[in-house]
C-alpha cells in the first residue's frame, strides 16, 4: 500500500476513534439529565434450575426502585441495587444498564447449582462448581443434582480444603466424556480423617473410594474396566472398591 494510502486510512481510524469519544460524552451528558421513569428487571438463571424470578428480584428491591423514580440517573448509585441484590445467597452477579427509554435494567445471574449439600442442622444448601455453597429456599427439585455429604458448618461461604476437593470431583463427574461415573454416582462425601472422597454407588457396590482429586481420568478408566471384567459377577458381595492407588482397582470384601 502506498505512503498517501497508509495515511488516508489513519486518518479514518482516528476520525472513528474521535467520533466514539464524542459519542461518550454526549450520551453521558444525556443520561446525567434525564431522570428515572423505572426499573426493569432481567434473571438470567441455568435452565431447569429456576431459584429466582423476576418478580422475586422486584419484590426483594421494591423500596429501593421507588426511591430512585423521576431522580436524575446521574445521582443513582449503582451500589443502591447490587449492594442488596448481592444479599441474596444465590445472587452471582448484577449489572445496572441505563436504557434509552428512561429505565434502569438490572440484569441478575444467578448461581448454578450442581450437587445438593447436606450439612446437620442446615437444610435447601446447595453448591455451585466453583465450590460455592450457598442457601436457596426456592429449587423444585425437577433437576436432578448430586448430593455432597461430610462438608461442616464453617465451609458454608468458605473454600476450605474440603469444598476445593468436593467441587474438583463433582466437576469431573459432571464433565466426564464418557458419563461413567454420573450415571453410577448417588453421592459425593468426605469420609474420615484423612478426608478421603467416596462415592456412594447405586451400581452393585456400595462405596467407591476415589480418595483425592488427583488423576481422576485414570481412576474413572479403571474402574469403568474392572466393572466391565465383572459384568457376569455381582459386585454386590464387595464393600468397597479403592482407587486410591497407582493403576489399581482394590476390592474390599464385606466382613
Amino acid at each position: 500500500m502506498s505512503k498517501a494510502g497508509n495515511i488516508i486510512i489513519t486518518v479514518l481510524i482516528w476520525l472513528f476513534v474521535a467520533s466514539a469519544v464524542v459519542a461518550s460524552v454526549f450520551c453521558i451528558r444525556y443520561y446525567n439529565r434525564k431522570t428515572v421513569n423505572g426499573v426493569e428487571v432481567k434473571v438470567l438463571v441455568p435452565e431447569g434450575k429456576e431459584m429466582l424470578t423476576d418478580s422475586i428480584i422486584k419484590d426483594f428491591i421494591s423500596s429501593e426502585i421507588n426511591s430512585v423514580k423521576s431522580k436524575k440517573f446521574s445521582s443513582v448509585n449503582d451500589s443502591l441495587f447490587t449492594t442488596k441484590l448481592m444479599r441474596i445467597h444465590s445472587v452471582k452477579s448484577v449489572r445496572v444498564t441505563p436504557l434509552v427509554n428512561g429505565n434502569i435494567l438490572l440484569s441478575v445471574v444467578q448461581k448454578d447449582p450442581v450437587a445438593k449439600v447436606n450439612i446437620k442442622d442446615n437444610n435447601n444448601l446447595y453448591m455451585t462448581l466453583e465450590g460455592d455453597i450457598f442457601y436457596s429456599d426456592r429449587y423444585d427439585g425437577s433437576y436432578k443434582l448430586l448430593t455432597v455429604n461430610g462438608l461442616k458448618e464453617l465451609d458454608i461461604n468458605k473454600h476450605s480444603t474440603r469444598t476445593d476437593n468436593l467441587s474438583a470431583v463433582v466437576s469431573y463427574i459432571l464433565n466426564e466424556s464418557k458419563h461413567f461415573l454420573y450415571d453410577i454416582t448417588e453421592s459425593v462425601s468426605v469420609v474420615g480423617k484423612d478426608e478421603m472422597i467416596e462415592l456412594q454407588s447405586r451400581y452393585g457396590v456400595k462405596r467407591i473410594i476415589i480418595g483425592t482429586p488427583e488423576n481422576l481420568e485414570v481412576k474413572s478408566f479403571n474402574l469403568r474396566m474392572f466393572c466391565e471384567a465383572m459384568h457376569e459377577r455381582d459386585l454386590s458381595v464387595y464393600e468397597a472398591l479403592n482407587l486410591n492407588f497407582e493403576n489399581q482397582v482394590i476390592a474390599i470384601t464385606k466382613n
